[in-house]
């Protein structure tokens, strides 16, 4: 994603890194670029696994997804002919922006709940239910 980001006359042509960057790409490859970051650091320092939980052959499958869908997005995101939905409406798209901060923010706070939860197999589970959850069923 970062590369063709950073180079897009390697993919897209010559011309295409004088063309100006719309505000959705620059937002859309920040938050791509985030998430995996988060996922990395939470696969690190959150997660563990063992041969029950994540075989080998599935480190395969997940790599090969999710590069392809990062392929995938950074073309349609890094193009220089890509218009967003909204145009570059900044309100829409900072508001989605923050959406998403939040959302990746209860993601992580989910992750660390679950982890804790599993660490003591011989005491009572917590309620593991991410604040989100927790205001919408009491």
């Amino acid at each position: 994603m970062a590369l063709m980001a950073l180079r897009p006359g390697f993919f897209f042509g010559d011309d295409a890194a004088s063309k100006p960057w719309t505000l959705a790409g620059k937002l859309g490859v920040a938050a791509w670029v985030l998430h995996y970051l988060k996922r990395i650091l939470e696969t690190a320092f959150v997660h563990k696994f063992s041969r029950e939980t994540m075989p080998i052959t599935n480190l395969f499958k997940n790599c090969g997804y999710y590069w392809g869908y990062t392929l995938l997005n950074a073309y349609v995101l890094c193009h220089p002919a890509y218009v967003a939905p909204y145009g570059d409406d900044e309100t829409v798209l900072y508001a989605m922006a923050a959406a998403f901060a939040v959302s990746e923010l209860l993601n992580l706070q989910t992750h660390l709940q679950l982890a804790a939860a599993n660490t003591g197999q011989k005491k009572a589970k917590k309620d593991s239910r991410g604040i989100a959850v927790r205001e919408a069923v009491t």
